[in-house]
């Protein structure tokens, strides 16, 4: 209101269990669609949805009362009289130009409400009216269309007589696009539009990445050897303008993923983008420090800047070191480590090396210090960073995590020719506090591949029988929840691998820091517990022995 800012309401598509709709907002409208009093909220997101909300009444959350995927990001919307001046219509216009309607006017069927100029809302309206309309607009659709193919076939022989020298191309392969972390999956989300529609996206990583199903890309992938990289193309069958793909990243495996996108279009043409895979990729930003009652007591640490060290004392006001491990929602009393760095390097320069270590590192500073806290959205532990000129410090309560930063730090800092002297407190309980973190997870993902094992032998069992009511109980239980099990091993096909790799790197790293070269036969022994004979019980007793 006039006098100021109130709390109000948060939408929330993955609380919501509509996954896979949390796209962008690129542009948001308040209007009374409904002519009913109240306010309707319009938003276009960059997936292209198209959503409308009412809002019943104050404080209420909002319920969603109309939605539409366009399939390419809605760049603008608006309300108002269009084709009839009696009822509203939601305006949008998209990425590649296109304008469409959708109408509040009350519709005889509840099916054309899924196309352009559809209602929002169903009711009864003449059908005599409705089907002239109907026909006059495919008439002019049709029309449109058949002008559009003469343009591009005369574009086309005008190409082909100048040998490809024709302009407009550049303009055509304007790429959009998005590189994000998605946390609800612990992956990336690599969007691409173009204005006209796409034919084939090519896409090349010189460190191993795992590429993941996404339920609207409908294009045909290829993969090819590509050495300790990945090398795969995607042909577009349909005509799209998007593609929306799903990457899931190794943390410590850090370098470039390239994308090279060709449009459908004469003289051929092509554009290409570069996304960093930082070290500590799978790591999302906390906007905010978890409250005091979650925080564990521990000794405070206090920076001092320009000495390069840390020493023992009363912390400083807002520091965030009187914290070391949590995970959301909970209060743990996890043990932690510290990383401490020291040297002659600026404010400026440990902040771009942690912004590249990093992902959701702002571009610049605010004040004199940098305080952040991350948290993996693999296994959930914690990592706290505090630096700034001459001194920086890192908290976490896997050793990991630890270990990738002191490399990747030291890497940009040998780079710049900056001497670091770096300092570890390693605390012994965090070993085994991370491995009991990681166990359940790994006894679902264990459990998850012997359902998939077990329900391929009972559908052969089945298909040979002609029946499957002489299953067990539980076996037929399980032949219910067929399609939710193979759905979820779908939604994350490496992800056991995934956490194999985390308990085989925390060993390895574990021997490091007792000066000890890992064993090429205790890693494959650590391999082999993991996949054959996992236990809790059996990983501590290993860690501890060839500890």
């Amino acid at each position: 209101d006039g006098a100021g800012l109130k709390g109000g309401w948060v939408i929330d598509p993955v609380d919501e269990g509509r996954r896979g709709k949390s796209g962008g907002v690129l542009c948001v409208r308040a209007a009374d669609l409904t002519k009913s009093g109240g306010c309707n909220i319009l938003v276009g997101r960059d997936d292209g949805l198209v959503e409308v909300w009412s809002l019943e009444g104050e404080g209420d959350a909002p319920q969603l009362v109309f939605e539409r995927n366009l399939h390419e990001s809605v760049v603008a919307i608006d309300c108002g009289a269009v084709s009839n001046t009696a009822f509203d219509e939601v305006v949008v216009a998209t990425y590649s130009g296109k304008i469409l309607s959708f109408s509040s006017a009350p519709s005889s069927s509840t099916s054309s409400a899924s196309a352009p100029g559809a209602a929002v809302g169903a009711g009864a309206h003449p059908a005599g009216a409705e089907a002239q309309q109907l026909e006059n607009l495919a008439a002019e659709i049709g029309a449109l269309e058949a002008k559009a193919e003469r343009e591009r076939a005369l574009h086309a022989r005008k190409a082909e007589a100048s040998n490809g020298a024709v302009g407009g191309s550049a303009a055509a392969v304007k790429l959009q696009d998005k590189w994000a972390l998605a946390s609800a999956d612990a992956c990336y989300t690599l969007s691409l539009e173009l204005a006209v529609p796409l034919e084939g996206v090519l896409l090349q990583s010189d460190v191993p990445v795992t590429l993941l199903e996404a339920d609207s890309n409908l294009a045909i992938v290829s993969r090819a050897p590509a050495g300790q990289g990945v090398l795969a193309a995607y042909r577009c069958q349909e005509v799209t303008n998007r593609l929306e793909l799903r990457v899931r990243t190794s943390e410590g495996r850090y370098g470039q993923l390239q994308a090279f996108v060709w449009p459908r279009i004469s003289p051929k043409a092509c554009v290409a983008a570069t996304y960093a895979i930082k070290p500590l990729s799978l790591h999302e930003r906390l906007h905010e420090p978890p409250p005091t009652a979650e925080r564990p007591v521990m000794s405070s640490l206090r920076c001092v800047r320009g000495r390069g060290r840390l020493s023992s004392g009363p912390k400083r006001a807002g520091a965030l070191w009187d914290t070391t491990a949590f995970l959301v929602g909970q209060s743990l009393r996890s043990p932690s480590l510290r990383r401490r760095i020291s040297g002659t390097f600026t404010l400026g320069e440990i902040h771009s090396w942690v912004s590249a270590c990093l992902p959701g590192v702002p571009a610049r500073l605010q004040g004199e210090r940098g305080e952040f806290a991350f948290r993996n959205l693999l296994v959930g532990t914690l990592l706290l960073c505090d630096y700034g000129p001459g001194d920086a410090a890192f908290a976490s309560d896997s050793l990991t995590t630890l270990a990738i930063a002191k490399e990747a730090l030291a890497k940009e800092a040998t780079a710049r020719k900056v001497q670091l002297k770096i300092a570890l407190d390693a605390n012994e309980e965090t070993v085994p506090a991370l491995l009991e973190r990681v166990d359940p997870l790994l006894r679902h993902q264990h459990s998850l591949h012997h359902k998939v094992l077990l329900l391929d032998s009972l559908r052969e069992v089945a298909t040979q029988e002609g029946e499957s009511a002489f299953f067990a109980p539980e076996y037929a239980a399980l032949l219910g929840d067929e399609a939710a099990v193979r759905r979820e091993l779908k939604e994350h096909p490496a992800r056991l691998e995934l956490l194999h790799q985390v308990v085989t790197d925390l060993f390895v790293d574990q021997q490091k820091v007792r000066a000890c070269a890992p064993s090429p036969g205790a890693v494959s022994g650590l391999q082999r517990l993991l996949a054959e004979a996992y236990s809790l019980p059996a990983l501590l007793a290993f860690f501890r022995e060839r500890g």
